[in-house]
C-alpha cells in the first residue's frame, strides 16, 4: 500500500493496521532505485535508501516511530527491493476481466540513524520479508498482505527506549471488497464512478520475541475486524465508513469503533 497509498486507492478510512504498524506506510525515504521489467509478466525494484531510527522504535507501534522525516541520516543505509509477477501477461486478464498479481519484498538496513544527522548511536539492524497479492475478477477484489521482521540488538534497544522491543514483528491482513453499484448508476454525468462493500482481518504481534530480562506487553498481540463501504462521486474522491471490532491479549473483551471519513487526491 506505500506504493498507493493516497485516500481513494484504499478501502477503509484508515490503512489496514498491518501497513501502518508493521509496514508504517507513509514511508518515505532518500535515495536511489532502479525499476525495469525482466519480461511482461515479471517487474522488480532495487533501491539504496536511508533507513529508519532504531531508538524510536515501541513496544506497540513497532518500527513506525523510527521514520526519518524531514534530513534523513544515511550513517547506516538501507537495501531493499521487490518483485511482481503478473501471471496473466502483465496484469491484464486473457478475457479482460481478471487480473492477478503476486509480489514479494525485501529490507535490510542498519538503526543507528537519527534526523538531521544526529544518530543515536544504537547498534542494530532491522530485516523485513514481505509477501501480497491482488486478484480482481469482475466485481470482486481480493488481496492480502503477509510481513516477517527481525530486528537485531532488541536487547539493547530496549534499554534504550525503556519499552520491550521484540527481536521478531508479524503481521497480515486479508481483504475482499465488491463493487456493488449498478451499471445504470455509473457513467459520465449520471452520478456515482463507484461503490465498494469491503471486510478486512487484520492480525498483528509487536511482542512476539521480547529479549529476556523484558516484560511483553499482551497488548501487543491483536487482531481487527473492518467491515465498511465507499462511495466515490469521482475517482479521486471518496466517502467512507466502517465499523472497527478490535481485539487483543490485554483485553477482557474486544472494543469498537464506527469511523466516517472523506478522502481525495489531486
Amino acid at each position: 500500500m506505500n506504493q498507493r497509498h493516497e485516500p481513494p486507492t484504499f478501502n477503509g478510512v484508515e490503512r489496514p493496521s498491518v501497513e501502518t504498524v508493521v509496514l508504517p506506510t507513509t514511508w518515505s525515504m532518500d535515495g536511489v532505485g532502479l525499476a525495469g521489467e525482466l519480461s511482461p509478466a515479471v517487474r522488480y525494484r532495487l533501491m539504496i535508501t536511508s533507513s529508519l531510527d532504531g531508538s524510536e522504535f515501541s513496544a506497540l507501534n513497532g518500527i513506525r516511530g523510527g521514520r526519518q522525516k524531514e534530513r534523513p541520516s544515511l550513517n547506516e543505509p538501507a537495501f531493499s527491493g521487490r518483485i511482481d509477477f503478473f501471471p496473466q501477461a502483465g496484469g491484464e486478464g486473457s478475457d479482460g476481466d481478471s487480473s492477478l498479481r503476486l509480489g514479494v519484498s525485501g529490507f535490510y538496513g542498519g538503526l543507528d540513524n537519527g534526523n538531521q544527522g544526529n544518530d543515536p548511536g544504537v547498534n542494530g539492524d532491522l530485516w523485513i520479508a514481505s509477501a501480497d497479492a491482488e486478484f480482481s475478477l469482475g466485481r470482486l477484489d481480493l488481496r492480502g498482505v503477509a510481513a516477517w521482521e527481525g530486528i537485531s540488538g532488541a536487547s539493547e534497544l530496549s534499554g534504550a527506549t525503556g519499552e520491550s522491543i521484540s527481536s521478531a514483528i508479524t503481521g497480515w491482513y486479508v481483504e475482499a471488497a465488491w463493487h456493488c453499484l449498478p451499471d445504470s448508476w455509473g457513467g459520465e454525468g449520471r452520478g456515482l464512478h463507484d461503490a465498494v462493500v469491503f471486510a478486512r482481518y487484520d492480525d498483528i504481534d509487536t511482542q512476539r520475541n521480547v529479549p529476556s530480562g523484558f516484560t511483553r506487553d499482551p497488548a501487543g498481540d491483536r487482531s481487527e475486524w473492518t467491515l465498511g463501504v465507499g462511495l466515490y462521486p469521482l475517482a479521486n474522491l471518496a466517502l467512507k465508513a466502517d465499523y472497527q471490532i478490535r481485539d487483543d491479549e490485554a483485553s477482557k473483551r474486544p472494543a469498537s469503533q464506527l469511523n466516517l471519513g472523506v478522502g481525495w487526491s489531486l
